[in-house]
């Protein structure tokens, strides 16, 4: 930061200040909705604090003890000081004072709406300074008043009225965070205000609290009519309710009115602000006195970012990526492309622009997940200007964590893809020069079609591989995989090389102009020694996979990911739930696909470089390991085994009831929300080319040519490629089934619902157990005779010809697996249309049921092939990490790779409940307590613990002795 702050004063975009007086003002506006603002600290550090027993007090965020080890330990020295000045008892008197204080220190190294309002604040606190200095005569409460025209920070807090008992849920405050609230207006009297909506009946109102409603005695008004609120300085009524979209936006637009000034800056709840950056406030606000050559003053003035949240590596990672893009990219974007446009919140907009083209936001729901970058592009295209400067920063805290990073970049996606289909898009594209829309389409779509393109072109590259290698060593098409090999070689060779080196030089010319040459050539190579190729990787797939869905499916939502430390272990079921679809599955694919050319190819007279399949195998391995290498402990073996113990119970655990499905909950929840995507899309879609559907027909032909000579027709080709035996065993399962809802459907008492799935989900698992049984029986028959009737199998059947044949079953089954769900998502909604008509269509439906119990039973079988697959795939990846878990020093040398320092990992390794070795292997052994004791056990001692509580209340009574005491 300081060495920042000496450059950026000698550089020569800073306009030169007015000063103080003469600036406009500024409004700072922070939406906030679920995000704490000041965590509570737990019991046993309250007591330490001096806290009586029976006046804890409570919040709904708690810090863990795992995060104030962490903080204690990572800010040693400060953790000091403050234990020196919490010893002062002039200063705090109470321990509530010092319980106070511990909270605002914690909340300060943490990503809390608290630090990015006291951080906000300085921006105040600066100008102040400036007016002292500059009108050294003006008294304190003159200073004060024009302080107020100059700044002020709007906390629009849209959930600060929403009342509700249950303090869990995310669209209710809790009586805890409003106090937290008055705190903060307590603490900052002047240039603080506290934005929400209020409805009262069917009346929507919009308020502010400013601070200036106070009683006699000085303390803030509470409602008359709302007690549990403050008094609201102003209110407007809204013509409706106003949240349309994911609610940011809208939050946003209603505090508008609130902002004084003409100038805004956007700040999001991760974000903070240092003194010695605000002190060049006034020379930010001057950018918009001064007009571009050949245009007007600009609508927005973009700044970098100084991350903060560099927490081991993958906070280095994101720290990185975000250097390159707030520096380098965005230089070059705005001069020379001029096509610069708003992608960070340090960003410092013109308010009358803003209100001009609709707000700081869009907030059309499925349309504007990405409410942010629309700012810009209506900016463009009404013809104003948006500039980039680089000598003034403000602090930002980033995802940390490998699930959180990922859950990031696929909200992005999704909410690009929406975007590239937006009217702004269009106009966009229609109306700017070739140079400033290649720039546009970089910044925006071109990325994620990019990384979209990347994917799809590895996947075709091994498909080629293996398909042109296997055909030709099956004798079906002699010579093909000569030039199948030489293209693999080439582009996995020397092309992947200086693939990877352009990558390199983003950052390397980043931190050589910000760093200097050592930092320039030492950061990217540690990066490299810490498997970053492994996390990109991840990171690109799951970017094409959110991407592609989005245009596909649809249904993108706004995930919150919490920004947390990334120092805790994630389970194996949550990671596998998390990452199957986007980087798992595609991994398994690209590594048998690998496999395969790496047998095969020799087998047809050709050798593969070993350097082109060290560099294919980068791809599959990342895919595979690579979402639980980053996680925290995961060679930790007692860890291990209890992921290994709620793997097991996440894939028998049934659906949880309510209708909401949690991939993280259980199995049939994953696998139900991966069926309800598809419900939206038309049936037909399964018609459309899709990577199974490629290999699956060429595989196809060549088995058809490798076995015409012993008879194989029409009939054995289906065997192969559909689980029609599978099937028929599903078919008799479901047999009494049909056969009673038939009969209550014809007696008129049950509306046709073969679709819901809710009914049978508990046939999945008997189904998978059947598929499991058939696809084994049928494995024993096949290899144990050579005739079977009217399937003929070679004499001696070759390596290569059972390599095409099991390829030729996966890829075909994988194809009519999701030819299957969409026609289960096609006849669920034409389900539900004839449960909603006359109960004459009822009986008409009963009648046309048989394609219906057909086609569901063909989905079913889909899901128990799904099923075997996670149970075998899950299982397989989580017992390859526990064997590596006890190889010694492996642990070590993965906190090594992850980053974390010495302290860090002591914190790490203090994770309270964490299972012992002994203790999880005697679970294995089946020598741990029966499960109904253990229920039994836990009951007890939640009954002592409120007992306990009880008994401490009522002394807490007895010792008011009856007064008025609060």
């Amino acid at each position: 930061r300081l060495r920042f702050f000496s450059r950026s004063l000698e550089s020569d975009d800073m306009p030169l200040s007015t000063g103080a007086l003469q600036a406009s003002g500024i409004s700072v506006l922070v939406p906030v909705y679920s995000e704490p603002i000041l965590p509570q600290l737990p019991q046993d550090w309250q007591r330490e604090l001096g806290v009586p027993r029976g006046q804890d007090q409570q919040h709904a965020h708690v810090l863990d003890h795992k995060t104030l080890e962490f903080l204690r330990s990572d800010f040693d020295l400060e953790w000091k000081r403050l234990e020196l000045r919490l010893d002062d008892r002039v200063t705090f008197r109470s321990p509530f004072d010092r319980l106070m204080r511990v909270r605002t220190w914690a909340a300060e190294r943490l990503q809390t709406v608290y630090r990015t309002v006291v951080g906000m604040m300085k921006h105040r606190k600066a100008l102040d300074l400036l007016l002292e200095a500059e009108l050294p005569r003006l008294n304190p409460a003159e200073r004060q008043a024009l302080l107020n025209l100059k700044f002020r920070l709007v906390l629009a807090v849209q959930t600060y009225a929403n009342h509700h008992a249950d303090a869990t849920k995310s669209n209710a405050m809790d009586a805890y965070s409003r106090a937290d609230v008055k705190m903060l207006l307590e603490r900052f009297p002047h240039g603080l205000a506290v934005a929400y909506l209020q409805r009262v009946g069917d009346r929507f109102f919009s308020c502010v609290v400013d601070g200036t409603r106070r009683d006699a005695s000085g303390q803030l008004e509470s409602d008359p009519d709302h007690p549990e609120l403050l008094r609201p300085t102003y209110r407007i009524e809204l013509p409706g309710f106003p949240v349309l979209g994911n609610g940011k936006s809208d939050n946003q637009n209603m505090a508008i009115p609130y902002t004084r000034g003409p100038i805004i800056q956007a700040i999001d709840c991760n974000q903070e602000g240092y003194l010695e950056e605000s002190l060049k406030i006034c020379n930010v606000l001057r950018e918009f006195d001064i007009c571009i050559p050949g245009g007007g003053p600009p609508a927005i003035v973009g700044f970098r970012e100084h991350i903060f949240s560099n927490l081991g590596t993958l906070g280095t990672f994101a720290a990185t990526a975000e250097l390159v893009f707030g520096t380098l990219v965005q230089r070059t974007l705005a001069r020379p492309l001029w096509c610069r446009y708003h992608y960070g919140h340090p960003d410092v907009m013109d308010k009358l622009v803003l209100m001009a083209q609709g707000g700081l936001s869009k907030a059309t729901k499925g349309l504007n997940l990405s409410e942010d970058i629309f700012a810009g592009m209506d900016v463009q295209l009404r013809g104003h200007n948006i500039l980039h400067r680089e000598y003034f920063q403000v602090g930002k805290g980033r995802d940390m964590g490998a699930i959180s990073i990922l859950q990031f970049f696929s909200k992005l996606s999704q909410g690009t893809a929406q975007m590239s289909t937006s009217r702004q898009a269009l106009r966009l594209g229609q109306r700017l020069s070739l140079g400033r829309l290649l720039g546009f389409y970089y910044t925006h779509i071109g990325y994620y079609a990019g990384q979209l393109h990347y994917s799809h072109a590895s996947y075709m590259m091994l498909g080629l591989a293996f398909v042109g290698s296997v055909v030709d060593a099956a004798g079906a098409l002699p010579g093909v995989a000569a030039p199948c090999v030489a293209l693999f070689n080439g582009l996995f060779g020397l092309m992947s090389l200086l693939f990877f080196a352009f990558n390199l030089l983003p950052s390397f010319f980043a931190f050589l102009t910000d760093e200097g040459p050592v930092a320039a050539v030492g950061k990217p190579l540690k990066a490299l020694l810490t498997f970053s190729p492994l996390f990109f990787v991840m990171q690109s797939r799951c970017i094409s996979h959110f991407f592609a869905l989005e245009f596909a499916v649809g249904g993108a939502k706004y995930i919150p990911t919490g920004r947390g430390l990334a120092i805790s272990h994630t389970p194996f079921h949550e990671i596998y739930a998390t990452h199957a679809a986007s980087c798992i599955y595609p991994g398994v694919e690209l590594a048998l696909l690998l496999a395969g050319t790496i047998v095969l190819a020799p087998l047809a007279g050709f050798q593969l470089n070993l350097y082109s399949v060290g560099f294919a195998c980068i791809a599959p391995v990342a895919l595979i390991l690579g979402p639980s290498l980053f996680n925290p402990q995961a060679f930790c073996t007692a860890e291990g085994i209890d992921d290994l113990r709620r793997f097991l119970l996440w894939l028998v655990r049934s659906t949880q009831p309510g209708g909401a499905f949690d991939p993280r909950h259980s199995w049939a929840d994953f696998q139900q929300e991966s069926a309800d995507a598809k419900r939206s899309v038309r049936f037909r879609a399964f018609l459309l080319p899709s990577k199974e559907l490629v290999l699956s027909v060429p595989l196809l032909l060549a088995s058809h040519i490798v076995m015409a000579p012993y008879g194989w027709g029409l009939i054995q080709l289906l065997l192969l490629g559909m689980p029609i035996l599978s099937a028929c065993a599903i078919g008799i399962l479901l047999m009494p089934a049909v056969a009673l809802f038939a009969a209550l459907c014809f007696g008129g008492a049950l509306a046709p619902a073969m679709a819901e799935a809710s009914a049978f989900a508990r046939l999945e698992l008997l189904a998978a157990l059947l598929v499991a049984v058939t696809l084994a029986a049928e494995c024993m028959h096949w290899s144990a005779v050579d005739d079977l009737g009217f399937v003929t199998m070679p004499p001696s059947i070759t390596l290569e010809h059972a390599i095409l044949l099991a390829a030729t079953r996966y890829f075909s089954f994988r194809w009519t697996s999701n030819a299957g769900l969409y026609l289960a998502a096609g006849l669920k909604r034409r389900a539900v249309e004839k449960r909603d008509g006359p109960p004459a269509a009822h009986t008409r439906a009963c009648l046309h049921m048989a394609p219906d119990v057909i086609v569901y039973t063909a989905a079913l079988t889909g899901a128990a092939h799904l099923f075997l697959v996670d149970a075998l795939l899950g299982l397989s990846i989580h017992l390859l990490y526990l064997i590596i878990s006890l190889v010694p020093g492996v642990k070590r040398g993965h906190y090594v790779i992850l980053g974390f320092s010495r302290r860090v990992r002591a914190t790490a390794e203090k994770q309270r409940g964490m299972p012992t070795t002994a203790s999880a292997l005697a679970w294995l052994a089946g020598k741990n307590t029966d499960a109904r004791t253990r229920a039994a056990q836990r009951a007890a001692e939640r009954k002592a613990e409120q007992e306990a509580q009880q008994a401490a209340a009522e002394a807490t009574e007895e010792r008011k002795g009856g007064s008025d005491f609060i």
